[in-house]
């Protein structure tokens, strides 16, 4: 019967079984602790306030409360912890903060110290012959230094003062677009003007290419830029949800990282990181076939080339298109989100529309000779505008 059945196993269940189960036991406990549990009490024991993490997804189920924008989540955390909190996405903790004397000592007192950066967490990484590569902004340590000490010379300030008639040619052809549009009454739509603007101006100083971007040239390389940042905006034509899940899954999960870069190649983004990764080979072609010693380092791409020849070899090619694929993308979304955020807060605002516009034309009347360069850093109600709008 059932008694003797289980007489029958009892005796298996001898001191060795249940020393190997208590083992068992404790290794899972031990495993749950040190992986799972401890990670999340990190900030806690720091005194570091914000959202309880639940285990092992930490606060990832937080964002589909604020549909995977990390802005309004950020904004509801900061009324709930304060201006400085810290978060989980997964087991990686991270600390989120707008105290600008923080910020301050993180970016100058004692930079220093936070010179590295999370290798390899970007989605976006670019193929050349079958090879992968990432642009300077996923790089760290040593590499990561390196490739920005050759990139730094093209941001500096005698360098932007040759790129003034570049930008100026592009806004002058903005200027007689916008003023068609006042005499017609005819809408615009202010982002894709930008836009277009943009990538000219970046094209031309970076590159060292002339394209009418404003006037429907270059259109394919301004389409996939605008389709790779889009698919991980919240809203817009491009916008997908899959590609927001899939790089807060890569973030909390970085050991998965080459499984979801495969699925935003080859299921979300399509061609459009190849194109851009292709256009980009050809630019650095014609550039090596074409420039003379004396405009070498006149652009960025010019330094990079520059460091990918001779005998020290500092960047691989595949390193200069990846940076160049990476600018094109970075470059030209962050200014014209910029110029598009703070004409539409001028056109709500005409008082301030108004005062900026005198500003500019009495700063001129009295400095007739001034460069573009020097009137933006003398006029400084202008600076204050577009300080109120980044704020914003």
């Amino acid at each position: 019967g059932d008694n003797n059945y289980s007489m029958e196993i009892l005796p298996l269940l001898n001191s060795s079984t249940i020393l190997l189960l208590i083992l068992g036991l404790l290794s899972l406990a031990l495993i749950y602790y040190s992986f799972i549990y401890k990670p999340h009490q990190y900030f806690k024991q720091h005194g570091i306030p914000g959202p309880t993490p639940k285990p092992i997804i930490g606060n990832l189920d937080l964002l589909k409360k604020y549909q995977l924008s990390l802005p309004k989540f950020f904004i509801a955390a900061f009324e709930d912890y304060g201006s400085t909190f810290g978060m989980y996405f997964g087991l990686k903790g991270f600390i989120v903060t707008k105290d600008l004397d923080l910020l301050k000592l993180i970016t100058v007192k004692h930079s220093d110290n936070f010179i590295d950066r999370t290798e390899g967490t970007g989605l976006l990484v670019t193929y050349v012959e079958g090879k992968q590569y990432d642009a300077v902004f996923e790089s760290s340590g040593e590499t990561w230094k390196e490739r920005r000490r050759i990139l730094t010379p093209a941001f500096s300030g005698h360098k932007m003062k040759l790129m003034e008639p570049l930008i100026m040619e592009s806004t002058k052809r903005l200027a007689e677009k916008v003023a068609g549009y006042a005499e017609s009454g005819e809408s615009v739509d202010a982002i894709e003007m930008y836009n277009k603007m943009t990538m000219e101006v970046i094209l031309a100083t970076a590159f060292g290419r002339a394209v009418d971007v404003q006037n429907g040239k270059g259109g394919r390389i301004l389409e996939s830029a605008v389709k790779i940042f889009g698919t991980f905006a919240t809203e817009g034509e491009h916008s997908s949800r899959i590609a927001r899940v899939l790089n807060f899954m890569a973030i909390s999960f970085p050991k998965l990282m080459p499984v979801f870069r495969l699925l935003v190649r080859h299921v979300v983004i399509g061609d459009a990181m190849d194109y851009l990764a292709n256009a980009s080979q050809e630019i650095i072609k014609s550039r090596k076939e074409l420039d003379d010693e004396k405009s070498a380092k006149s652009d960025l791409l010019g330094l990079m080339i520059e460091a990918g020849d001779g005998e020290s070899k500092v960047l691989s090619e595949g390193e200069i298109i990846a940076d160049s694929v990476g600018f094109l993308i970075a470059g030209y979304e962050t200014t014209s989100s910029a110029l598009t955020f703070t004409t539409g807060l001028l056109a709500s605002h005409p008082d301030i529309q108004e005062r900026l516009a005198e500003e500019i034309k009495n700063y001129f009347s009295e400095n007739p000779d001034s460069t573009l360069y020097e009137a933006t850093h003398s006029i400084d109600y202008l600076d204050m505008v577009f300080n109120e709008a980044l704020r914003l």
